[in-house]
């Protein structure tokens, strides 16, 4: 069976957040995806671009199948 993942950029601020205030630290561009069934979890990768991001994403995806799929690390941005 093939799923078509969905690859989006996540555009992080300067320090590493996301405008909800998850926190994914600094360094290449951010992709993720969400499309493993019955799960709400994103599986993140950096890389240059959505193309080389791809393969990445689809080894997190045939390695979710496996039960070794363990979701992107979120932090909080603290309340001031």
């Amino acid at each position: 069976m093939t799923t078509k993942l969905e690859i989006r950029h996540v555009r992080l601020d300067r320090q590493g957040y996301t405008k909800r205030g998850e926190y994914y630290g600094v360094g290449e561009k951010l992709y993720c995806t969400s499309d493993f069934s019955l799960s709400n979890r994103d599986a993140c990768v950096r890389a240059p671009s959505a193309k080389a991001a791809r393969p990445a994403l689809v080894k997190l995806a045939k390695d979710y199948g496996k039960g070794s799929f363990s979701g992107a690390q979120k932090r909080r941005r603290r309340s001031r």
